[in-house]
């Protein structure tokens, strides 16, 4: 999983050996980071032979054990020969075995020789197979040696890596990105940007580290909740065996240490664990592979080896002992630090402790670090005794949960519609009856609470002083979801202009403006708005998801690729990414540019998100989207699976963009599997809920003239698309392509040849200038069918070849087999007839196609202006094409 740049290496490094020059390539890294993992996928990848051995600590003492391994995978030779009669001798010469192994290799053909653990290789062993690595001369052999980075490494191996055929590859843990991948290969595809960060910061990428992590604990546990993960099994159970062999003193610094944090101070730790001096200690712990200096630091302070050692060493210490080390940790420190010692000291309600700690999550929610806001907001609320101060730290608590997304968190804490009647009741009960896809009940709550804030209504004590705000902001959504175009742009604009100190409230306010004006057809306005200078209020992903959806929706697919790429790549650093959908977008994204693999994987991470979070409100949206590429590659399962949750919860959730989503995503299977009946049954759906001022939404273009016209309702399907011009009049670029490309089907279907080809071709054209790879090749289909149907026939091959070619390139499957049986059926063939050209005339059709004018063929085939000229008429003539149709044809392949 992500290793494609060192397999790049790996496979460099075959081709070399493959050219009979012999290589050795060594990877090190730590226990379980897919060393030997990796090695197997190589072999997977290029079929490569192998002959392996493991080498383990307790067969360091057995003289040749490592070479009686290896000779299991060298079947019939001289090794395995001596192996089967008892030899080597212990007392036989490394260089002498060596020399023996070496011969074997000569003879062995294309092999790896793979050695596992090579730090655990017998002395014996290890002289004899680097003897042969040192004299592997014009033999194809690659040996691969394995190295684990938390054990000593012998100068001579070392020596071989340093050699002129030898190259290392340092493996580290899997990005964040990859972490994402690894989840949904594995079963749990919700694993959002924000919880990759979490789970690379506690197991540095570790690959079986985060596997097991992913195994054990709830999705929405790793997303949204505080302190470390658990280790690893294994990598804890040694951990602990290493902790235990260490003295008393020791176990105190560390329980010190795990108790202050990672790195901690050296001075505070030998306070809080009392002791006097640290350094045996020190060297005690640091032996055990548990700790080490902190670099940079001069020894003032200490980094324990990996998360997992601090993990294991505090959760090793019973409750008492934590507490007691807290509180007096908190004693011997002050602000933020402190703070944190007492809420791990506490236990049970502390009025005192509740209020610090309210006032921090305020200034972490001001900053944005929602988050972190919301974890120190439910902490002060659990430790808020009974009284006055439960209701704000309630809604304050619940709230900050909804914002980070934790609706499973926030739903343990029901904000019942009613409750004190306030507008700040009603607008956290209104919160979370949206994200728990009540919509009706939600705006009726929203306008409530606006409408009381409106008429001076005073607020309870703690209430936002921005409340007008953030209720506008929600009715804006509300308008998005349900496709008030009007209040949209209503709510939108009130959010902006009531004001507010909060970062996330002011960006949250512009997203919810911005995407609303876009989707009521004003995009322009809304471009405008997101390229202002950022105020310092509205910084964060908020604006870059808002622009990257917009851009999306205006043709300029690089830009919206940009800004919805650098807001998942900013999320898998540990910035709060708030807009869930944001990655469903970017499947869009790359969806529309032909990425269908890529498109795919965004598309389940985005659904798995939100499954695995409980955002039932997303269901309907997500899935749609989730359709298009996988229908496109023909994952009927899988596709029809997305459907049918679509059109499950839209209804459900009352979404009309639920609806709309669903309902576009059965037109798009229907488009895939050339089901026209299906097809004019959800275009019909789509038309009646939707009315898309801003038509770039989705690509669907008119799609009841679409059906219509296959189906043979000619009439019907010209009236559909006469009508569809006039209700949604644009000159967005991929609009005027959706038309033309049903204006070419429905001219075909009536027998205009001439006016298919003409409006194919603008269609095409179209396709080309916004880049939408996949409908340019549906396109192309199209116009080689026209083509055929007008007689030109090697035209309508050429066409339909480049068509072919462009889906089985993107892994468009479903269009890519219709495309074969259309070829087919139309008795063309996916090899034009260039046989019928004489030599001459295929010399210079070969010419003419790679761009040379008539004067340079003559000149460089040494004929005359005028014989290029007969040839070239007579190619024109046999083929039946144009000069512009040689380059398609012949390109640089003849």
């Amino acid at each position: 999983m992500g290793r494609e740049a060192e397999l790049a290496v790996l496979e460099e490094v075959w081709g070399a050996v493959r050219g009979r020059r012999a290589q050795v390539a060594g990877i090190v890294g730590a226990t379980a980071v897919g060393k030997t993992a990796l090695v197997a996928e190589f072999v997977r990848r290029t079929g490569a032979d192998i002959a392996r051995t493991v080498a383990t600590p307790e067969g360091m003492s057995v003289p040749w054990g490592t070479l009686r391994q290896l000779a299991k995978g060298l079947p019939g030779s001289e090794l395995a020969r001596v192996v089967a009669e008892g030899g080597p001798s212990p007392e036989a010469e490394p260089w002498y075995v060596g020399q023996m192994v070496l011969a074997d290799l000569k003879t062995a053909g294309e092999i790896v020789l793979f050695v596992d653990d090579v730090q655990w290789v017998d002395p014996k062993s290890g002289q004899a197979l680097r003897f042969a690595a040192q004299h592997m001369f014009g033999i194809p052999v690659l040996m691969i040696i394995v190295h684990n980075d938390g054990h000593q490494f012998d100068d001579g191996w070392r020596h071989i890596l340093e050699m002129d055929n030898s190259r290392s590859l340092s493996l580290g843990g899997l990005s964040p990105g990859e972490l994402m991948r690894l989840a949904t290969a594995v079963g749990r595809p919700g694993l959002s940007p924000t919880g990759a960060a979490r789970l690379f910061e506690h197991t540095l990428g570790n690959p079986l580290h985060a596997r097991a992590v992913l195994d054990q604990v709830p999705m929405h546990v790793i997303v949204n909740g505080d302190g470390a993960l658990p280790a690893h099994r294994s990598l804890a159970s040694s951990i602990a065996a290493a902790y235990d062999r260490c003295g008393e003193r020791t176990r105190a610094l560390l329980d010190a240490g795990a108790v202050l944090g990672d790195p901690f101070p050296l001075a505070r730790a030998r306070e809080l664990a009392g002791l006097d001096s640290t350094g045996a200690a020190l060297d005690e712990a640091a032996g055990a592979l548990l700790i080490q200096e902190a670099p940079g630091t001069a020894g003032r302070e200490v980094a324990f080896l990996h998360p997992s050692v601090r993990t294991t060493v505090y959760d090793r210490l019973s409750v008492v002992a934590r507490s007691s080390l807290h509180r007096a940790a908190a004693r011997l420190t002050d602000g933020p630090e402190a703070l944190r010692h007492r809420v791990r000291a506490a236990d049970g309600p502390d009025a005192d402790l509740a209020a610090d700690l309210d006032r921090v999550a305020g200034q972490l929610l001001e900053r944005g670090l929602v988050s972190a806001g919301a974890q120190a907001a439910r902490t002060a609320l659990d430790l808020t005794p009974p009284g006055p101060d439960r209701v704000p730290r309630l809604l304050t608590t619940v709230e900050a949960l909804l914002v980070a997304g934790d609706v499973i968190g926030a739903s343990e804490f029901p904000v019942e519609a009613g409750g004190d009647g306030s507008p700040w009741w009603n607008y956290v009960a209104g919160y979370q009856a949206l994200l728990s896809g009540r919509v009706e009940e939600a705006a009726e709550l929203f306008a409530d609470a606006l409408a009381k804030v409106q008429a001076g209504q005073p607020s309870p004590k703690g209430a936002p002083q921005d409340l007008e705000a953030r209720i506008a902001t929600q009715l804006a959504i509300v308008g998005i979801v349900t496709l008030a175009y009007q209040s949209m742009i209503k709510y939108g604009s009130v959010a902006r202009s009531a004001g507010t100190r909060s970062p996330r409230v002011a960006a949250f306010a512009e997203f919810a403006q911005t995407v609303g004006l876009a989707l009521a057809g004003r995009s322009a306005e809304a471009l405008e708005i997101l390229a202002r200078p950022d105020t310092g209020l509205t910084a964060g992903l908020d604006r870059l998801v808002a622009r990257g959806m917009v851009r999306l929706w205006t043709d300029d697919l690089p830009g919206a690729d940009r800004d919805l790429r650098e807001a998942v790549d900013r999320a898998l650093l540990g910035e709060p990414l708030r807009v869930g959908q944001a990655m469903a977008f970017l499947g869009e994204v790359l969806y529309r540019r032909g990425e269908l693999t890529e498109s795919v994987q965004c598309a389940r991470l985005a659904v798995g998100d939100a499954e695995a979070n409980q955002r039932v409100w997303d269901y309907a949206l997500l899935n749609g989207l989730a359709c298009y590429p996988h229908a496109a590659m023909a994952l009927w399962q899988e596709a029809e699976a997305h459907a049918a949750t679509a059109r499950e919860w839209a209804p459900l959730v009352g979404s009309r963009a639920g609806l709309v989503s669903a309902a576009v995503a059965d037109a798009l299977i229907a488009q895939a599997r050339g089901d026209d009946e299906r097809l004019l049954r959800a275009a019909e759906q789509v038309e009646e809920l939707f009315d898309p001022l801003e038509p770039g939404t989705y690509l669907l273009g008119p799609a009841r003239a679409d059906a219509l016209t296959g189906l043979g309702r000619l009439a019907e399907a010209r009236d559909a698309l006469d009508l569809f011009e006039q209700r949604f009049p644009s000159e967005r670029d991929s609009h005027r392509m959706g038309i033309g490309r049903v204006r070419a089907r429905l001219a075909l279907a009536e027998g205009d040849h001439g006016a298919a080809l003409v409006h194919g071709r603008d269609a095409l054209a179209l396709a080309v200038k916004v880049g939408l790879p996949l409908e340019a090749a549906r396109i192309r289909v199209l116009l080689g069918e026209a083509l055929a149907a007008a007689g030109h026939k090697t035209r309508a091959e050429i066409t339909m070849v480049e068509a072919l070619t462009a889906l089985d390139r993107m892994g468009a499957r479903a269009f890519h087999d219709r495309a074969t049986d259309l070829l087919t059926a139309l008795g063309l063939s996916a090899e034009p007839p260039k046989a019928a050209l004489t030599r001459g005339q295929h010399r210079v059709a070969v010419a003419a196609a790679r761009g040379l004018t008539n004067q340079q063929i003559a000149d460089r085939l040494k004929i005359s202006v005028k014989t290029v000229e007969t040839q070239l008429s007579a190619v024109y003539r046999i083929l039946d094409v144009s000069r512009d149709d040689l380059r398609r044809l012949f390109g640089d392949r003849d």
